[in-house]
Formats: C-alpha cells, sequence, structure tokens
C-alpha cells in the first residue's frame, strides 16, 4: 500500500512483481491515476482477465515467452501497447525474446523493436528513458 501511494503521491510509474495474486491488486489499478507494470507476467488467463481492462496496466514478460506455451497463446488477447519484454528472470538473452516474441505476434523484428521502444517510452514517460 505504501508503495502505490508513493507512485501516486509523486505521479511515478509503479512496476509489481506479481505471483498468484493478481486480483489483489484490481483495486490498486482501478484506482490509479499512473502506470502500473506487471513484472514477470506468466501467462495465467484469470489474471490478465482481471487487470487488461484498465488502460494504464502493462505486463512484463520474458523467459516465460520462451518456455511457457500459455504464455505464447495468452500474448496475442493482451493489446499490443501493454507488452513489455525483459531478460532477469531467465536466462535468454533479449534478442532471443524480441525474436520470439516477433515470431509469436507474426510481427518482423524490427517492427516488435519499435512496439516494445514505444511501449516503454508510453509506461516510463520521456523523462523516465534517460
Amino acid at each position: 500500500m505504501f508503495h502505490f501511494h508513493l507512485a501516486q503521491t509523486h505521479s511515478l510509474p509503479l512496476i509489481l512483481h506479481c505471483f498468484k495474486a493478481y486480483s489483489d491488486f484490481v483495486s490498486f489499478c482501478k484506482s490509479s491515476k499512473t502506470p502500473i507494470l506487471f513484472h514477470g507476467f506468466n501467462g495465467k488467463e484469470n489474471g490478465w482477465k482481471a487487470l487488461s481492462r484498465f488502460e494504464h496496466v502493462y505486463f512484463l514478460s520474458g523467459k516465460f515467452l520462451i518456455q511457457t506455451p500459455r504464455s505464447q497463446d495468452l500474448i496475442f488477447k493482451i493489446d499490443l501497447n501493454k507488452i513489455l519484454l525483459d531478460t532477469d528472470n531467465g536466462p535468454f538473452p533479449i534478442g532471443e525474446i524480441y525474436g520470439k516474441s516477433s515470431s509469436i505476434l507474426n510481427l518482423r523484428p524490427v517492427e516488435s523493436e519499435i512496439q516494445m521502444k514505444n511501449n516503454a517510452f508510453n509506461f516510463f514517460g520521456a523523462t523516465g528513458l534517460h
């Protein structure tokens, strides 16, 4: 609760690492005025359904796109503008993550890269990327 309040007070994006508790954050997402990123999103549909209806909620994935078929299936349902990619919870290089996401989303690698950069810009804002 403290971190949520701090993010709202200072207009900062909030990054949450959540495991099996997505529904616990619905009320926070509903009242948030700043972007919220669910780090380590593993593709569980009940979590996605509860949170994806909020415009300012993003999902961060990496190794799950490579290792988990349900993540690969679910990524089609997530708005492309709400997806970010990472490497910090797996041994895969970012190029491999981008390659897999491009393949899953039926995008050329350069399109995927541009999309992810735009998503990061929208999440962090202009000053957050410097």
